[in-house]
């Protein structure tokens, strides 16, 4: 499994679904687009606060963004909920101290 492969496959598919395209994703985000497309095929990876302005861009929480089908696995059904659970509580406490 590739993290940032799935990140950047996630990150795609949920800028498809709002009908964004990579010019518009990346000037949103104040990156430049040669950028964009290496995160989205898997060859950089982001930072916390990069993560949390593509989590409000896109409308999805940051856990989904390293979703992969590959967690549903029966032998690792728990291993997918406790890496959701961390990613949203580490989401929840980047939030408050950036406040």
């Amino acid at each position: 499994m590739n993290i940032k492969r799935i990140l950047g496959e996630n990150i795609k598919f949920y800028r498809k679904r709002m009908g964004l395209t990579q010019e518009d994703l990346a000037e949103r985000l104040n990156i430049s687009l040669p950028h964009l497309a290496n995160i989205e095929i898997g060859k950089k990876f982001i930072s916390s606060s990069l993560l949390e302005r593509i989590s409000e861009i896109l409308a999805v929480s940051p856990s989904m963004l390293f979703y992969s089908p590959d967690f549903n696995n029966p032998k690792d059904e728990n291993l997918a909920s406790k890496v959701e659970n961390a990613l949203d509580e580490s989401y929840q406490i980047m939030k408050r101290q950036i406040r």
